[in-house]
């Protein structure tokens, strides 16, 4: 695996170091700074925090995520319109990072998801500190993003957070699974650049940049804009223009200014930061646009 392309562990390892100082405990790890973790350190880490504190605070390191300097990637994540696409970002995340761990979502219910932090190994399961953290950071960050107070509760229906709080306990009932569980979802509508006579891909644009990692559609832009698909994409056309078109220029240059930066994120980082699938979909992409893979593209203009 490239140094760069895990970028997820680096940002876990600030997170504990923020989370104690939060507290008001001694950290057992310094800032992190770089772009990866080994994996063993990070559940060191863990498990020591757990050993001399307990699992509750596990969970309030989580608390640290609106402390934090804003990560890219985080920023992105909380741009989620409602739980449902911030889980989907969340598993994207997990693909460009080559995390060793995945968050399984499940549906339950009308307004709520069944979480599962599992391995890809089945002989290296995570480590129940891991899992912990994970859920817990999950869960305030899709509450930033979602605008609204989530509850958290095990499989065995204990109850970890409600009203943005996390709950006292002295056992933890679970089998390992928790249900993340939502009262309405509330949809988040971006500011609309411009007005009905700006040139249409000029404005459609700049409300792809405003969100990258959105799986935009013609449908969603349309109604962004408030108009119908159909018009939208007779506009387009007039213009010689596509919406997949439009929104791959968009994707790409935001990648090239990313990858100017010598000291910016990592190619993995970059790719969920702009709205492709995975690592090989970004590669082929780029390579396919721009003529030059982004690896060499950094090498030769990054700055």
């Amino acid at each position: 695996m490239k140094q760069e392309e895990d970028f997820a562990s680096a940002v876990m390892m600030r997170l504990i170091a923020t989370g104690m100082e939060k507290q008001g405990l001694i950290s057992p790890v310094d800032a992190v700074r770089g772009a990866r973790v080994a994996r063993g350190v990070k559940r060191s880490a863990l498990k020591q925090v757990a050993e001399q504190h307990g699992l509750l605070t596990i969970l309030r390191l989580a608390d640290a995520v609106y402390d934090m300097p804003p990560e890219p990637v985080a920023v992105a994540l909380t741009k989620a319109a409602g739980l449902e696409d911030f889980l989907e970002r969340w598993r994207r995340v997990e693909s460009f990072s080559h995390a060793s761990n995945r968050l399984r979502a499940e549906p339950f219910g009308e307004t709520g998801f069944r979480l599962h932090h599992v391995s890809k190994i089945a002989s290296s399961p995570p480590l129940l500190v891991e899992s912990l953290l994970v859920i817990a950071v999950v869960t305030v960050l899709a509450e930033i993003a979602s605008e609204q107070t989530l509850r958290l509760e095990t499989d065995k229906g204990q109850v970890l957070r409600e009203a943005s709080r996390w709950r006292a306990f002295d056992t933890l009932d679970w089998s390992g699974k928790v249900l993340l569980i939502q009262t309405r979802q509330q949809i988040r509508d971006l500011p609309v650049p411009g007005s009905g006579t700006a040139d249409v891909a000029e404005t459609l644009k700049t409300i792809v940049s405003q969100d990258l990692v959105r799986r935009w559609s013609v449908q969603s832009l349309a109604d962004t804009i408030g108009t119908s698909k159909r018009s939208l994409q007779r506009r387009l056309t007039e213009k010689g223009l596509s919406v997949s078109r439009l929104i791959m220029e968009v994707r790409l240059e935001a990648a090239a200014a990313f990858l100017c930066n010598a000291e910016g994120p990592g190619l993995g980082a970059i790719g969920f930061l702009t709205g492709f699938a995975d690592q090989a979909h970004f590669s082929r992409s780029f390579n396919e646009h721009v003529g030059i893979p982004p690896q060499d593209y950094r090498k030769r203009f990054g700055r």
